[in-house]
């Protein structure tokens, strides 16, 4: 009876333990396909297979850019992929509009979603037990760059030309044309100076830092990507600079009064001539300080040519083609007669000078003084005369009826008890009287 007993119950174990490998074969195999059929797994596939580069490829051909003309497809692609792809970790979860039938999962790249992925059943994807695989069915990018676009603001002195990415910036994108600076001078604040001030652009949609280039300032404040730029040469700026009288000067704009200026010294030669004329040459100084900019400074003559000024601020006028051709045969007629009345070559000093006197202005010391000198230069007599050298240049007009010019001669004067060598430079000061230029004065240089 044992013997039977432990037979059966060996039947029994072996047909159990057959039983439960059957069963546990079969719940292997259907967890093998439970698992096949997670939709999680279908993306975790889809990630070791989805390397950057593929991303990148989605993005550029669904993802409508919306760029500004400052900036390219290659560089916003560039920017994407650095901010959102390398060395970022990805990871999913199932939206919003997850279902049980329709798997659909938001993909974030460093928390920033990204895009969406869509799975559906596979075709032939039947896996067992009424279970089908997935498989990836649509990627749809997420415009996650549209929350990375930010607005450039430029604040710059307006007299600047503005670029952003080699792109000059024109009126379009001013936003306000009219930003004052702090700290002007009272004269910066005249009502007609051409104040200097600021100009704001405004650039919406930008995803990447900039490239900024303001020409004529420094000093630059960026925060973020706003940009304040102030002029190179901002600060405490004075204007110190010497005029001809006669000259119109404007700072900033607005016309300089006669108040504002210094008068200086009536210009050498020309003193003592008042009688003759209203005005007498002379320079004006002008004295203004703080100018928070160096502001333009704008100088003419009389005759409304522009002047330049040297290193020391002085400006001066300008030599005159038009006086030259009206009095260089003049003035050089007059060198002739005065070395002739001088060395008294002609011995007839009366004759001497009455061609003199023709063109000195009567009633000038100087037209008393050479009349004065005839008498002293009767003595001299038996006069050669060689001339090495006559000329007459420099011809300045400071109004309509006054005006120099430079004079020089050299010779050898021969007489009857020796031989002189004769080098003179003079400044010659011209006035017009009854239309016709006349000698006024002379000064030795």
């Amino acid at each position: 009876m044992n013997k039977r007993f432990f037979k059966w119950l060996g039947i029994y174990a072996m047909a159990g333990f057959a039983l439960i490998l059957l069963v546990l074969g079969i719940l292997w195999q259907w967890l093998y396909s439970y698992e096949l059929s997670r939709p999680e797994v279908t993306m975790a596939d889809f990630f070791a297979e989805a390397d950057q580069e593929y991303w990148l490829d989605q993005f550029r051909d669904t993802l409508d850019t919306d760029l500004t003309q400052f900036e390219t497809e290659d560089d916003y692609f560039q920017t994407l992929y650095t901010r959102f792809f390398r060395g970022c970790v990805f990871t999913y979860t199932p939206s919003t509009s997850y279902t049980k039938d329709s798997p659909v999962y938001t993909v974030r790249s460093n928390g920033v979603a990204i895009a969406t992925v869509t799975l559906t059943h596979a075709e032939n994807g039947k896996v067992g037990f009424g279970m089908n695989k997935w498989t990836v069915d649509q990627v749809t990018a997420v415009d996650f760059m549209d929350k990375e676009k930010e607005n450039v603001t430029i604040i710059a002195p307006s007299t600047s030309k503005v670029t952003l990415n080699g792109i000059a910036l024109d009126d379009s994108y001013i936003t306000d044309p009219n930003l004052q600076y702090d700290n002007l001078s009272l004269f910066e604040m005249m009502e007609g100076y051409d104040s200097p001030h600021r100009v704001k652009y405004t650039i919406p949609g930008i995803y990447m830092q900039p490239t900024v280039v303001v020409e004529n300032a420094e000093m630059v404040i960026s925060d973020g990507l706003n940009y304040e730029y102030r002029h190179a040469d901002m600060g405490s700026h004075p204007v110190h600079i010497t005029v001809p009288s006669g000259s119109i000067v404007t700072i900033g704009g607005i016309e300089m009064d006669a108040d504002s200026f210094a008068k200086g010294e009536t210009l050498e030669g020309f003193a003592g001539l008042g009688s003759f004329v209203s005005t007498l040459p002379h320079n004006l100084s002008l004295n203004l300080e703080g100018f928070l900019v160096a502001p333009t400074v704008e100088v003419r003559d009389w005759q409304g040519n522009a002047l330049t000024p040297d290193e020391d601020g002085l400006y001066s006028l300008q030599e005159s083609a038009s006086l030259e051709d009206q009095a260089s045969a003049m003035v050089q007629d007059f060198a002739q007669d005065y070395i002739d009345f001088c060395t008294n070559i002609k011995g007839d000093m009366d004759y001497a000078y009455q061609q003199l006197y023709a063109n000195l202005l009567k009633g000038t010391s100087l037209q008393t003084r050479l009349s004065q000198a005839s008498v002293d230069l009767v003595w001299v007599y038996g006069v050669s005369n060689d001339l090495h050298e006559l000329t007459v240049s420099d011809f300045v007009q400071y109004g309509e009826n006054v005006a120099s010019c430079t004079m020089h001669f050299a010779l050898t004067s021969v007489t009857n008890y020796e031989n002189r060598e004769i080098d003179e430079t003079y400044t010659i000061g011209l006035i017009k009287s009854n239309g016709t230029w006349k000698v006024a004065s002379m000064v030795s240089k």
